[in-house]
């Protein structure tokens, strides 16, 4: 980060948990199969998960960590969990292996499965 920000890391956290939960009922509100239902819950749940990520990114931004230190971490342990996933080989691998690029290749078209807009605005700030 250029400038060193600070985020109400707690406010930022409940915007996300809301929205989440928020489109998770409205996308089962759309889906009438049971795969479908399936589907939007795990994606719900995980998400719902990945916020301790958001939360651990905030807090580290809010302590001064640098962007790049930041993101080198995220990378690495994403790789871990892609390449983890992968070695289980078999059909469980070549299966993951599909529905990871699928998606990747969704998102860099724009076509995303869970849509949420949430603002966290940093401010400008000394050592939280």
């Amino acid at each position: 980060m250029t400038a060193h920000v600070h985020f109400d890391v707690e406010a930022a956290v409940a915007r996300l948990i809301a929205e989440t939960e928020n489109v998770g009922q409205e996308a089962l509100a759309q889906v009438g199969d049971t795969d479908g239902r399936a589907f939007v819950m795990a994606q719900t749940a995980l998400r719902l998960a990945f916020i301790s990520v958001d939360k651990a990114v905030m807090e580290m931004a809010n302590k001064g960590a640098s962007r790049a230190t930041v993101e080198s971490a995220m990378c690495a342990m994403l790789a871990n969990i892609v390449a983890g996933k992968l070695d289980e080989g078999g059909n469980v691998g070549r299966l993951w292996a599909s529905n990871f690029l699928d998606y990747v290749k969704m998102g860099r078209e724009g076509i995303s499965t869970m849509q949420r807009t949430v603002t966290t605005t940093p401010m400008q700030g000394g050592q939280a």
